[in-house]
């Protein structure tokens, strides 16, 4: 699933716009990344497992248009 398709589920779901949703979400994601380190892991049940690995910049990949 892609960012902006769990947005969108998590609008429905909790009866909040769009926007609103998007704002749960990055704040939720920089806070789970402020409190895990390299190689950690938070498992969510129903959703899945967020892992956090450091990697090398790759300047050729172009991320425009990505949510």
């Amino acid at each position: 699933m892609e960012r902006y398709q769990f947005i969108n589920s998590l609008a429905k779901k909790a009866g909040v716009n769009e926007s609103e949703a998007r704002l749960f979400v990055e704040i939720f994601l920089r806070k789970v990344y402020e409190l895990i380190q390299p190689g950690d892991a938070i498992k969510l049940d129903g959703i899945g497992t967020i892992y956090f690995a450091r990697t090398k910049f790759n300047k050729n990949i172009s991320s425009e248009g990505k949510d």
